[in-house]
């Protein structure tokens, strides 16, 4: 049986189950709980003195994703090409660890040092596939949040029609406090293919709202961005699924934390995919 088949398989199992519960808690909900619509919740977050900028409330439309998440299984073949870096593969084989054998110092002004970064991850014998990466600014900022003397620099792998926002298909670069890019991780999803016609996914709006409706974001909390992609939803042995992700940035006082919703069905994500 094949790639696809086998993960179709899975999604509606997993889609079944979702749905007898949904409708669980439909019935013991129904009958003393009003509806409340997204546009009530963002006033009651307005009163609540949650700062955001205007929602969008586009009806945009998301594919189920399937591949090949064993790194290792294809590029044990192609490390002969990596001539700049020593490599290893973590146990699940789903990861590449890479230490520059010559740590390359880089420019400290930003454009200049984003600019050979590209060029370093593109070439071959750097990174594998580095082309099918695109440099994430926002993904960079929330890895440097910890203030460590390492500063990480994250790129994420080019899907169908998007990228991916999760830790399947990323790609991180560190550089010491020196200035010189010394190592990278890097995770791949081979094989991507669409496992089910396009869906109408939930919009910016009702992906914030039901973040704030589930208690996930707190009274005088900024939102300081969102972002869509595609992130896992579960794992069957080497294979993933992938579906679109809206990403929300909030900060509350000191402390920040990137939330997920399954932008298909509204539900929240785990945090670490």
């Amino acid at each position: 049986m094949d790639l696809k088949k086998i993960l179709t398989i899975f999604i509606y199992l997993f889609l079944g189950i979702n749905v007898f519960l949904l409708l669980q808690l439909t019935d013991g909900k129904r009958n003393n709980q009003a509806q409340i619509t997204p546009k009530t919740l963002v006033t009651n977050m307005r009163d609540d003195n949650i700062e955001f900028d205007n929602l969008q409330t586009d009806q945009l439309t998301g594919d189920y994703l399937g591949g090949n998440i064993n790194l290792q299984s294809w590029a044990t073949n192609r490390v002969d090409q990596l001539k700049q870096v020593d490599v290893t593969f973590n146990d699940s084989k789903n990861q590449l660890k890479a230490r520059l054998k010559q740590p390359v110092s880089l420019a400290k002004q930003p454009k200049q040092r984003q600019s050979q970064l590209q060029k370093l991850v593109s070439d071959s014998k750097y990174v594998l596939k580095g082309k099918q990466y695109i440099y994430d600014q926002k993904l960079t900022e929330q890895a440097n949040l910890g203030g460590t003397a390492t500063t990480y620099v994250v790129y994420q792998q080019k899907l169908t029609n998007d990228q991916s926002v999760g830790a399947d298909g990323k790609l991180i670069l560190a550089i010491n406090h020196a200035g010189d890019l010394v190592s990278y991780i890097q995770t791949y999803v081979n094989q991507v293919q669409k496992l089910r016609d396009p869906a109408a996914l939930i919009s910016e709006q009702m992906a914030v709202a039901t973040l704030y409706q589930y208690n996930e974001i707190p009274n005088n909390t900024k939102i300081l961005w969102t972002k869509l992609g595609y992130s896992s939803l579960m794992h069957v042995s080497d294979n993933v699924v992938l579906v679109p992700t809206w990403l929300v940035q909030i900060k509350n006082g000191k402390d920040y934390n990137l939330l997920r919703v399954n932008a298909l069905d509204g539900k929240l994500m785990d945090q670490g995919r």
